[in-house]
């Protein structure tokens, strides 16, 4: 890909992080969700034109020797190591000022609640359930969406280090597919650096939301899809595949997308993710918790559907 079209994808980027950490309310109500969602709409749709054109295009900086590739290699990994304290420091930090506050957020008490407790006690985690000012209703998370939890209260870890650590995993597996694909050292070192960029704005400029909910958490599961595209490995693709789509229901419009250009390219690869997808939801979600009580996939939906309406309907404070 030309450094022009790289540089067009960097600036949607960084407009992104202006409107969500910096001019956030300061552009009305119009410009600033017109700006928002232009620059997201231009970072995912534009790489498919620009694939159209250069089959290959996003692989031409692993065709570009560096000579002084060996030694960047070993500053990458240092770099990296910096990011990474950083990070640790600033969670602990950030955690320390805001601990969990269910008039904050309820997202990781319900987790822990409902979900985790009822797991562990060898319940049917989706039972209606009554509580959280909610009434009486079906939990709706999918299982990727509080499965992690479950470790951390084996290892009696707080809560709000779950998503740190998911996204700290997650940016480990990117940095050594960005060593494996580019050798220009400039590049790598840009790249290694954005997602960390991104997780000291929401510590820093929203530090409260980014560690009482677990937005950070779904970031790594999204890192690991993007990373899976490019791979060949099979198993990793589904597996970049099967964590969003356990974890967040509005990936599941994605789908047919992703699955048609798997198509297009390459049919083995195309049936043995199918197979390897289907498998994994059958295992994690389907056989586990919906043939025990098939309805929960309609109750589920229900709370969304009723959640949205009320939030269209205008609250109080509005």
């Amino acid at each position: 890909m030309s450094k022009k079209n790289t540089l067009y994808l960097y600036v949607a980027f960084f407009l992104e992080l202006l409107i969500l950490f910096y001019l956030k309310n300061k552009l009305e109500f119009i410009a600033s969700p017109i700006i928002l969602s232009g620059s997201g709409l231009f970072l995912a749709i534009f790489p498919y034109f620009v694939l159209r054109k250069e089959a290959d295009a996003f692989n031409h900086l692993s065709r570009k020797i560096d000579f002084e590739y060996c030694k960047s290699k070993k500053f990458v990994f240092i770099l990296f190591g910096i990011l990474a304290g950083v990070s640790i420091i600033l969670a602990h930090h950030t955690i320390s000022m805001h601990p969990l506050n269910i008039n904050q957020s309820d997202i990781i008490p319900f987790i822990d609640e409902v979900f985790v407790k009822r797991f562990m006690n060898g319940d049917y985690v989706y039972a209606n359930y009554t509580g959280f000012n909610y009434g009486t209703f079906t939990p709706g998370y999918l299982p990727f969406h509080w499965g992690p939890f479950l470790l951390s209260k084996l290892v009696n870890l707080n809560y709000q280090w779950v998503s740190t650590i998911a996204f700290l995993l997650a940016c480990v597996i990117y940095l050594f597919n960005l060593i494996k694909n580019i050798q220009n050292k400039w590049m790598l070192l840009i790249n290694v650096t954005l997602p960390f960029l991104l997780l000291f704005l929401i510590y820093l400029k929203s530090g409260g939301s980014g560690v009482q909910s677990i937005e950070v958490m779904v970031m790594a599961y999204y890192l690991l899809l993007s990373i899976s595209i490019f791979s060949k490995n099979v198993f990793f693709k589904s597996l970049g595949v099967v964590m969003p789509l356990l974890s967040r229901y509005s990936f599941l419009f994605w789908i047919p997308v992703y699955f048609f250009n798997l198509l297009k390219s390459n049919l083995k690869t195309f049936l043995l993710v199918s197979l390897i997808v289907t498998s994994l939801v059958l295992l994690f979600f389907v056989i586990p918790f919906v043939l025990p009580s098939p309805e929960i996939l309609l109750k589920m939906n229900a709370n969304y559907i009723t959640s949205t309406v009320e939030e269209w309907n205008g609250q109080s404070w509005q």
